[in-house]
């Protein structure tokens, strides 16, 4: 059965769902590339028993050293000097010999970070995924609809500033929400708000909020597959983004920075799929990556990716 737990950000609960295919709240849970799009209809229940789908050891992605990530970035930085300005999200897959508890670690994330989306899944199909999201990708309030952009990383309470190489990456990400924005003919409106500082767990992030109003005719799927994958998570320009991921990378994303999400008759909730791991039955995988610009210190980007690990992993090894 497929089974799933979730605390949507500033919530202190969270809520257990079962597969029920007469429904009209459905889950979706998309991968990276989008070639693997999940639907489930799901009804709330009060079953709490969890037995995974675990997905063969032989299917673990490859635990990427840091000599290959240095190198990786190395050539990433090269590429963007000399054939693509702009940004490309590089990531990387980590495997810990960890015997887990999944539900007691999903209990644990919702009580550690209450401003994130707080997540547990089980599906035949995809495995066993986990994870404590920062990132809004769209949502609906009322007749308005509200994204981010979220980009640049900081560990909380560092007193050093962002670089500029954090402000341009976080501005690629918000000018391209906004043009999808202001290109839909539904939407009017559209606010731009000031950049903020976000804090997610041990990590601080730049955040701008985009929101507009929606009028008769918006169709929401097809706006949320425009925005994803939105340069916080593949790059830009994009298609040559991905493209360079998928040469590059060495390793299938699955659904690490894909989205997620709840839709009902009349409102929406999606997010993507960061801070995230998936589970196995000897260990789990975290998953964590930056965005590279001309300017990206390689060794600076491999301790990005591990302070970003180290959301879950704290609350694994704790």
């Amino acid at each position: 059965m497929q089974k799933l737990f979730i605390s949507l950000p500033g919530e202190t609960d969270y809520k257990v769902y079962i597969n029920e295919p007469s429904s009209d709240l459905d889950f979706a849970f998309h991968s990276f590339d989008c070639k693997t799009r999940m639907t489930t209809s799901i009804a709330q229940t009060d079953d709490e028993s969890f037995e995974p789908y675990l997905k063969a050891e032989n299917q673990k992605p490859f635990t990427t050293c840091q000599s290959e990530y240095l190198n990786l970035i190395e050539k990433t930085v090269n590429h963007i000097r000399s054939e693509q300005p702009g940004k490309i999200v590089i990531s990387r897959a980590q495997e810990y010999s960890l015997k887990i508890d999944p539900v007691g670690v999903f209990k644990s994330l919702v009580e550690v970070y209450p401003t994130a989306c707080v997540y547990l899944f089980t599906h035949p199909q995809a495995g066993t995924w986990m994870g404590a999201t920062p990132e809004l990708l769209l949502k609906s309030e009322g007749d308005y609809i509200k994204s981010m952009s979220l980009a640049g990383t900081r560990k909380k309470g560092e007193e050093s500033g962002f670089t500029a190489k954090e402000v341009e990456e976080q501005q690629l990400v918000t000018e391209y929400i906004h043009s999808l924005f202001l290109d839909n003919p539904y939407l009017t409106n559209i606010t731009k708000k000031a950049p903020e500082l976000h804090e997610a767990g041990n990590l601080e992030h730049f955040k701008t909020e985009i929101s507009a109003q929606f009028q008769t005719g918006f169709q929401v799927l097809p706006f949320v597959n425009q925005l994803h994958p939105t340069p916080a998570v593949g790059g830009f320009p994009r298609e040559e983004a991905l493209e360079f991921i998928q040469k590059n990378e060495g390793y299938n994303r699955e659904f690490y920075a894909g989205y997620f999400g709840l839709k009902g008759q009349g409102d929406f909730k999606f997010f993507v799929n960061l801070r995230c791991m998936q589970v196995f039955e000897n260990g789990v995988v975290l998953y964590a990556g930056g965005g590279i610009t001309k300017d990206s210190d390689p060794k600076a980007e491999w301790e990005e990716t591990e302070a970003k690990m180290q959301t879950l992993l704290k609350v694994l090894k704790d």
